[in-house]
């Protein structure tokens, strides 16, 4: 099984991005480009027809599985408890901040991929489970963290312990029993972090535990 990415490069160095980072990121740009115009616009709007008070109202579609689900973290928490059967343990963090907004990517029997950022959209953490893709470019391997008693478990990041402008990148495989592809022994994790220095990543990344 492989998870969505995309790479961003900095200088020489090519550094795979989470696609819920991604998505934080991009938040904005609609709105930016849609200032823009109107702001260059030197002609008022024209007015709309209004619509009779008896057209029937739009009715949303029923969600599916991998419809997304943004909201406070309990929310998104309890969502991931209700779809996933395929993957034991389910673990996310509980140190995220009040006030950062959860959303819940994708999720699938045994997957999710989970985005949190905060109020200004300066912040971002990500953690999903799954495999990295083969060939996906990846920030520079640090010390062996043995994260949660893996001592396979690997840290990257490009930056220093102080920069808050690189990606850190933790993956390692929980205990437990996952019906993914792939011939893993346990859980295959993966947590990321941009904006966050190297004491807030791992505040956060110790915080997870099992919904």
């Amino acid at each position: 099984m492989t998870r969505n990415g995309s790479t961003s490069t900095s200088g020489q160095t090519q550094v795979r991005v989470r696609r819920g980072i991604v998505f934080s990121l991009a938040l904005a740009l609609p709105i930016a480009i849609g200032s823009l115009v109107l702001g260059c616009s030197s002609q008022p709007a024209a007015a709309l027809p209004s619509h009779p008070s008896s057209a029937a109202p739009t009715v949303a579609s029923s969600p599916t599985p991998n419809d997304a689900v943004t909201g406070p973290s309990a929310q998104v928490a309890s969502t991931v408890r209700a779809r996933m059967t395929g993957a034991s343990p389910l673990l996310l963090p509980t140190a995220i901040p009040a006030d950062w907004t959860a959303r819940l990517i994708s999720v699938s029997d045994n997957s999710f991929d989970v985005s949190y950022q905060n109020p200004t959209g300066t912040k971002h953490i990500g953690i999903t489970i799954g495999e990295p893709g083969p060939g996906m470019a990846r920030p520079p391997l640090q010390a062996p963290p043995h994260f949660r008693g893996d001592g396979n478990s690997q840290y990257r990041t490009a930056g220093s312990p102080t920069d808050r402008s690189m990606i850190r990148d933790l993956f390692w495989h929980e205990p437990g029993t996952w019906t993914g592809s792939g011939a893993s022994t346990g859980v295959p994790y993966d947590f990321e972090s941009l904006g966050l220095d190297d004491a807030e990543f791992w505040v956060i990344a110790n915080s997870l535990r099992q919904v």
